[in-house]
């Protein structure tokens, strides 16, 4: 709703034909389900009147001109219409950070979802499928303008446009006992997860200190990052290798979602076999396009930025009474932060850890990379 900030409509009242436009919106929000709702508009008239009225009013009045120009003449009216992208994105950092942060408020809603495709309906798996494809003629029109930013917000709409409506809301009455987050877990199939949760000490507390706190952990940059030319040949990736990459490893689970509600089992239902010639240009064909891009570092600032954010949380490193016997001693707890990042960005990593260049450098770090996570690293160490 907040892309619909700024538009105008004709309105029919019985004194004539009227326009207007909308210069706020307020969504009306249940208490268990963050992100739904309904939405009245803020309809300012020429002739200085004012009304509140729901999208179903609203959508139909919109000056066509207005709604489908440039870029937007290619997105689904159904995905325009929840959407946290402004009509006139302002590109600075600070404008493209506030959608971010909007976009995964939003995707919170997609954390109910089983992690395993054979545990979705039938409606969340067609939704899912039509609503890429509906968007692929937008993705294809924004890689080819190469406004990669553009595609990458709208990109981060999709799946809690399109699965945050199948996902049954939880009644307030009656609904019998709460469920454990391990009771949980195990339901969706995710049963790692439940029992690292039996054998942790928790999620730290969600709070605006406890964010400072991790947010101090990471060292501020005491002066900007100069330029740093290569004078070796860089690493770049093909639409070739990247499709069999994405068609082999995006399998229908997952273990975490991204910031935006985005994992390998989404593009699982929407992926094309490399070796089969697609009708015409497709959702996962974008996608292709989009990794290669930011493989090969080929996207602006901007677009880079977004795929840097993450979600930040933290794990208790000891029990909450000893936690609680910190804090009462004025000492900080003891927790270990944890940031996941965008899908898209971990599987251009991920293709370019293929890379000759990146076997070279691993092997070359291998003397100062002995420990844990390396391959026989804590065997060398105590030798």
């Amino acid at each position: 709703m907040f892309s619909f900030i700024g538009r105008r409509l004709r309105m029919q009242f019985d004194q004539g034909l009227f326009e207007g436009t909308i210069d706020a919106w307020e969504e009306l929000l249940d208490d268990l389900r963050v992100g739904t709702g309904e939405w009245n508009f803020h309809v300012r008239f020429v002739d200085g009147d004012k009304g509140h009225y729901t999208p179903a009013d609203v959508l139909p009045l919109l000056i066509p001109t207005e709604v489908r120009e440039g870029l937007e003449a290619f997105l689904p009216l159904s995905l325009v219409v929840s959407t946290a992208v402004p009509v006139f994105l302002e590109r600075t950092e600070e404008a493209v950070l506030e959608v971010c942060r909007r976009q995964s408020a939003k995707a919170l809603i997609l954390r109910s979802l089983p992690c395993n495709l054979n545990s979705w309906s039938k409606q969340q798996k067609k939704a899912l499928s039509r609503g890429c494809e509906g968007f692929a003629p937008f993705l294809h029109a924004a890689l080819d303008a190469g406004d990669h930013l553009l595609a990458l917000l709208w990109l981060n709409e999709l799946p809690s446009a399109i699965l945050g409506s199948t996902i049954p809301v939880r009644s307030s009455q009656g609904g019998g006992p709460p469920i454990s987050r391990v009771e949980m877990l195990t339901r969706m199939g995710r049963t790692g997860e439940a029992v690292k949760r039996i054998n942790s000490h928790g999620v730290a507390e969600h709070s605006a200190e406890g964010l400072q706190r991790l947010q101090d952990l990471l060292p501020t940059l005491k002066e900007p990052v100069p330029p740093l030319p290569a004078e070796l040949d860089q690493f770049r990736t093909s639409e070739s290798e990247v499709r069999k990459f994405l068609f082999n490893n995006c399998t229908g689970s997952w273990k975490s979602l991204d910031p935006f509600g985005w994992s390998s089992a989404l593009l699982h239902l929407v992926r094309v076999n490399p070796n089969t010639a697609s009708e015409g240009p497709s959702f996962f064909d974008g996608v292709v396009k989009l990794v290669v891009a930011l493989a090969n570092c080929e996207v602006c600032d901007l677009a880079a930025l977004v795929q840097t954010t993450g979600v930040l949380f933290a794990f208790n490193k000891v029990e909450p009474a000893e936690q609680e016997a910190r804090k009462q001693r004025g000492l900080l707890p003891k927790e270990r932060g944890i940031n996941n990042g965008a899908f898209f960005l971990k599987c251009a990593f991920a293709i370019s850890q293929l890379s000759p260049q990146a076997k070279k450098a691993r092997k070359d770090l291998e003397p100062q990379q002995q420990g844990v996570g390396a391959t026989r690293g804590m065997e060398l160490l105590s030798d």
